[in-house]
């Protein structure tokens, strides 16, 4: 849990298109003029989510929904705990990490009308510079982001993912 509450303050840095890798402020709402292009090689960052091509922040959006989502229904766990800033903490991660997944949305609305409404991956083999190139993203590969970030997956589906060695939360369940 002390894991998944760093993991959630971390967050994510803003990107404007083009600019992956760079460091800058999370806009409240992003309006980007149209989908980036990346002439950047990506080699010293670890996101897991395949080579340098148009499609990039694509993929890592996705991901990075997923991974936020993650630590904002792991802070409803301990929003009314008694230890003493633990809520309060628990709640701004909450609304950080919620803003953060809006935007994301944005952009990925914006750079990429065409794509699908579901998160992608790239296929193996597929090409980075083209929508082509994706697939749906797997239980599989949701499940991965969790284990390399030691994160809990909340999700209802948990048959899928019982026996992937991840902790699961099923937040529907009355508690």
């Amino acid at each position: 849990m002390a894991l998944a509450l760093a993991a959630g303050l971390l967050g994510v840095a803003g990107l404007a298109p083009g600019a992956q890798g760079q460091v800058q402020s999370m806009p409240a709402v992003a309006s980007p003029d149209g989908p980036p292009v990346h002439h950047h090689h990506h080699g010293a960052h670890n996101h897991e989510v395949g080579p340098a091509g148009r499609s990039y922040d694509l993929r890592w959006i996705d991901a990075m929904v997923q991974h936020h989502t993650g630590a904002l229904r792991m802070s409803e766990y301990v929003f009314d705990i008694g230890v003493p800033g633990v809520g309060a903490l628990a709640k701004e991660i909450w609304r950080d990490q919620a803003q953060e997944i809006k935007a994301m949305g944005q952009w990925r609305k914006a750079w990429y009308p065409d794509a699908p409404v579901y998160p992608v991956a790239l296929a193996p083999g597929g090409d980075p510079d083209s929508m082509g190139g994706l697939i749906r993203m797997t239980d599989a590969q949701i499940a991965a982001i969790a284990l390399v970030n030691q994160a809990q997956i909340a999700t209802r589906n948990v048959h899928d993912f019982q026996d992937c060695g991840i902790r699961i939360l099923n937040p529907w369940l009355p508690s």
